[in-house]
């Protein structure tokens, strides 16, 4: 996978001491990137992925083709705005 060398943080299940929900690893990754979390976005295919944006007051991008996607428009944690493609990315971006 050449693209992960490009990557400035990578976040695993056990990178802190709770994994999503908690809005721990987000912001681990906010940190380690030097970003606050109001800049930053956080795509995501489940109810926990939004969840965990929601904790990390970080704007959340829910993917329309994700295996989770129902359970996120049934869910209490509404994304800041759905994708299709992860090009639709890119309209998101400064």
């Amino acid at each position: 996978f050449p693209l992960l060398n490009t990557a400035r943080c990578i976040v695993g299940c056990n990178t802190t001491s709770d994994a999503k929900p908690s809005p721990l690893p987000l912001l681990y990754a906010c940190e380690k990137i030097n970003m606050p979390p109001k800049d930053c976005w956080f795509v995501g295919d489940t109810i926990i992925d939004m969840q965990a944006a929601h904790a990390a007051n970080i704007a959340a991008l829910a993917v329309g083709y994700g295996y989770g996607t129902e359970d996120i428009k049934q869910g209490k944690y509404p994304p800041f705005a759905w994708i299709q493609s992860p090009l639709d990315i890119l309209s998101y971006l400064p």
